[in-house]
């Protein structure tokens, strides 16, 4: 058993030209694929959270840039006609927290409306409807940086009293939440533009009367520009909202973001999905012939090999692992490329969702490469009788 791994090595660094060419193209269909695969894993977690308020005729709203600062009040101006008198406008607003070390902390602030109609996958925990009535606020903490159960003390920045608050739940660095990031119109606005992941620690209550919360003077107002979402309830109050807001902002119906969207996402996966293709069956048939070859030429290696007393099982072995080497070779390849140099930068943006799941996949997709190419030769070469391959051969 020993011999098998020198022999593996031999013959792998007599076919090292063909097995880096094939590597290079490997990696270069696996990293087509993380971006296919990425995009794919973020259109699903960017659904789920924004399906929570198309559902409920949902209207994104960001006032014009010359409102900024002095936006009259929403709920008076949808309280006027009878028609958008129900409706509710759910915010995001940008929080600097002081903690009892002197430290800030940023948070996103929730809304009553935001806190009833949002829904956000948690790793751990509950969402604040679900949290006991305490005189603490309720909170919800990036994985790794807070745990559930954890006791947070931050300051009044006037008074400098304490104000206590407790993490409920946890979410993952790498889950898209509603952030209302940027404003659009209409025509090019879509679910993109409503969801990002977090970029701040933590999620609060921020005004609100169902649940405890901070209230505008115990943090500090940004003032960072986000849009709104307004919950209408009904088709005809969603076209009723956006006629009574049309001079403050630009309005959009979630359900319109969705279709234009997933318009970007078809385009998107067709453009990708056709060079993932031809990469492929380039891969596909590269390796495959590349094995067809190789072990036309190895043939008579495996003969002599077999005629010193190595089994068949154990030819089968080393052809198996000659081959798969190429799958192990790419993978590592790939994950260093990822990792350690620019080329993860390419992903960095929040239209890709990458974590283990995705390279998970992608061995998978090897493995599938490597069943279609290689199972067949090292198979034949097990059943094969190699004294009878030797005395053809010999005759040749």
């Amino acid at each position: 058993m020993k011999a098998v791994p020198v022999i593996v090595w031999k013959l792998t660094k007599k076919n090292i030209g063909s097995l880096a060419l094939l590597t290079l193209q490997a990696v270069i269909t696996i990293l087509i694929l993380i971006g296919l695969i990425g995009k794919v894993q973020m259109v699903s977690s960017a659904r789920n959270v924004t399906d929570a308020f198309q559902n409920q005729n949902g209207i994104y709203f960001t006032e014009f840039a010359c409102y900024h600062d002095s936006l009259p009040d929403l709920t008076q101006i949808l309280s006027q006609k009878a028609e958008t008198a129900a409706a509710r406008a759910g915010e995001i607003t940008d929080l600097l927290l002081k903690n009892d070390r002197g430290e800030t902390v940023a948070a996103y602030g929730y809304n009553d409306t935001m806190i009833e109609t949002a829904r956000i996958p948690l790793k751990e925990g509950i969402w604040f409807s679900q949290a006991q009535p305490t005189d603490k606020i309720p909170v919800l903490a990036i994985d790794g940086q807070y745990q559930v159960g954890d006791e947070l003390t931050f300051l009044h920045p006037r008074n400098h009293t304490a104000i206590k608050a407790v993490v409920i739940g946890t979410i993952e660095d790498c889950t898209y939440i509603p952030t209302f990031n940027r404003s659009g119109t209409a025509d090019i606005a879509t679910l993109s533009f409503f969801v990002s992941t977090p970029q701040f620690p933590l999620i609060v209550p921020y005004h609100c009367s169902s649940i405890p919360s901070f209230q505008e003077e115990m943090a500090t107002d940004t003032s960072v520009e986000r849009g709104k979402i307004i919950i209408t309830g009904s088709q005809p109050a969603s076209e009723a909202v956006q006629n009574a807001l049309k001079s403050y902002g630009s309005s959009v119906s979630v359900e319109r973001m969705a279709v234009q969207y997933r318009q970007e996402i078809r385009d998107h996966l067709l453009t990708n999905g056709i060079v993932l293709l031809v990469f492929s069956v380039l891969s596909v048939a590269g390796i495959g012939g590349a094995n067809g070859i190789q072990y036309i030429l190895n043939e008579k290696r495996f003969i002599i090999y077999y005629m010193l007393g190595l089994t068949q099982k154990k030819c089968m072995l080393i052809e198996a692992l000659r081959s798969f080497s190429l799958v192990v070779s790419s993978f590592l390849i790939t994950i260093f490329l990822y990792w350690v140099t620019p080329i993860r930068d390419l992903y960095a943006s929040d239209s890709f969702q990458i974590n283990a799941f995705t390279f998970l996949l992608i061995f998978l997709f090897l493995l599938m490469i490597y069943a279609c190419t290689s199972v067949a030769f090292f198979r034949k070469l097990g059943r094969k009788d190699l004294i009878q391959s030797y005395r053809q051969s010999a005759l040749e």
